[in-house]
């Protein structure tokens, strides 16, 4: 059967090198010379048929030669409609560096394609999971207040949306205008462009992309949930198993209760059972459009869209990985 999807992927560590090129230690010093994609595997999720395909940038190169980055995805997404796929999906930091897709727009109509960053499901479950969240603190009689950091961003800002009537939440960015925008949407919200700030808060939720480690754990008071989306992670995860006190999720990704519709044939480092919601809605979409287009799953993404997509990914026995493990265990932490 032909293809339906492609997602596109980018080496996030020394691992990922070493799955997509063998050699890591040789594959790092070409990789600045690279100046094409690799199909990583031929995959088959919910029943349908994809290719995961890697871009050869670090994300700390990314940042020096942005242009780079871009002129490979393009490549990558023409190749792509040429082949007659159906939708592309951008992951990890594709979507940041063509400005949440819409640069690829303005550079070809795409007919027949959809475009999407995955960020509408993204943020439904980032929302489903928050919410858990929400109600283990008012369990402890903690109301608790959430810092999003990243809250202007295309995750980010959906979330605040979803979220802010629910408790009370600082938004931080670097942004003060964009966040000071944000904030005449919503209710019940402080805003910041510090990130220190959000130290002070019960939950502290990373949805930003960053060269460096935004969150020093040391300094993170005892009993903070931390919920991080991010890809690759703004902290340094070695640094948990000082912090036991600490309740860390890394979040945005998605079960079933039937492994084989989401396993995958390359090694992304997700924990078994779990996929990425970004990969998930690419797949869903390729079943279903819902009359989405490429305009509305770039850019920014949208709470309505994202309860859409919820709600579809859920007819296909699919749901937020920390959702299904909460209500199988009733875990308390």
């Amino acid at each position: 059967m032909e293809n339906q999807w492609v997602f596109i992927v980018h080496p996030r560590d020394k691992q990922d090198i070493k799955v997509a090129f063998g050699n890591s230690v040789l594959a790092k010093i070409m990789m600045p010379f690279l100046s094409e994609f690799k199909v990583l595997s031929e995959e088959r999720v919910i029943g349908t048929n994809g290719q995961i395909v890697v871009i050869p940038i670090m994300p700390h190169q990314m940042y020096k030669v942005p242009h780079k980055m871009q002129e490979l995805v393009l490549k990558a997404v023409l190749a792509a409609q040429k082949s007659g796929i159906k939708v592309v999906g951008l992951g990890e930091l594709t979507s940041c560096f063509t400005s949440g897709g819409e640069w690829l727009l303005k550079q070809n109509n795409f007919d027949g394609l959809i475009i999407t960053t995955g960020n509408n499901l993204t943020a439904g479950v980032v929302c489903e999971e928050i919410k858990i969240l929400i109600q283990i603190k008012r369990e402890k009689s903690i109301e608790p207040l959430i810092a999003i950091v990243g809250a202007t961003g295309s995750v980010g800002s959906a979330v605040t949306q979803l979220l802010h009537k629910e408790c009370e939440l600082l938004l931080i960015a670097r942004n003060m205008s964009k966040l000071l925008g944000l904030q005449l949407q919503c209710e019940n919200v402080k805003v910041s462009n510090k990130v220190v700030d959000a130290y002070d808060s019960d939950i502290i939720v990373l949805l930003t992309s960053s060269e460096d480690n935004l969150i020093n754990l040391s300094s993170v008071p005892n009993g903070v949930f931390i919920y991080d989306i991010t890809q690759p992670s703004n902290i340094d995860i070695s640094q948990l198993e000082r912090r036991p006190d600490l309740f860390f999720v890394k979040g945005g990704l998605m079960v079933s209760s039937s492994d084989e519709k989401i396993k995958l044939n390359v090694n992304l480092s997700l924990p078994e059972g779990k996929i990425f919601a970004c990969l998930v809605e690419t797949a869903i979409l390729s079943i279903d459009n819902q009359g989405l287009t490429s305009k509305d799953l770039t850019g920014n993404a949208n709470p309505e869209t994202a309860m859409q997509l919820i709600k579809l990914a859920k007819g296909l026995d699919l749901f937020s990985s920390l959702a299904l493990e909460h209500l199988e265990t009733q875990l308390v932490y």
